[in-house]
């Protein structure tokens, strides 16, 4: 299985081929808060969440920990103009083929206007 950063790295350099400036660890200031990739001329924040964000992998007290993480995070991306596209990858490995539908559904969710969406893969 692909960890979440192995992935985030993949995801950045294909959003970068369709000449999108991409940043990766952006600290959300005033805050301690990581963004996994800023796309900063959209003001759009991908994260891109593995398993243990929704399954308790790693014990039920982390699984909430990492939830409240979340949703501060999520209220912070809100509340400072940031949309959010949430990268799920399960436990897939994103191929080549994979990547590819996975960076059409991340542009189409660009050229949308909604804060908040969720693309699985």
């Amino acid at each position: 299985m692909q960890t979440s950063p192995e992935c985030q790295i993949r995801i950045a350099n294909w959003l970068r081929t369709k000449n999108l400036e991409v940043l990766e660890e952006v600290t959300l200031p005033p805050t301690l808060m990581r963004a996994d990739l800023l796309i900063p001329k959209l003001n759009v924040v991908i994260e891109v969440h593995g398993a243990q964000h929704e399954v308790a992998l790693f014990g039920e007290k982390n699984l909430l920990n990492q939830q409240r993480r979340d949703n501060v995070k999520n209220e912070y991306l809100q509340s400072h103009g940031l949309r959010l596209i949430e990268v799920k990858l399960g436990t897939i490995y994103p191929n080549k083929e994979l990547l590819e539908t996975l960076g059409k559904k991340i542009l189409d969710a660009l050229e949308r206007e909604y804060p908040f969406q969720v693309v699985h893969i």
